[in-house]
């Protein structure tokens, strides 16, 4: 069970991460240019947030 919750943590831990690089990609004012990078950050964070939603349930 313990091996859940820490994975829990990390995944939160990541989406919170996630987040915050999308903020910073956006602040930067380079979102043409970094656009593909949005968009695997975006990915990446949908699919944490749905594998957290699993183990929640």
């Amino acid at each position: 069970m313990s091996g859940i919750r820490n994975l829990e943590d990390t995944l939160k831990v990541t989406i919170a991460g996630l987040r915050r690089l999308r903020k910073t990609v956006s602040d930067a004012g380079q979102i043409h240019a970094m656009q593909d990078i949005d968009t695997l950050l975006h990915l990446a964070q949908i699919e944490a947030e749905r594998q957290l939603t699993a183990l929640e349930s």
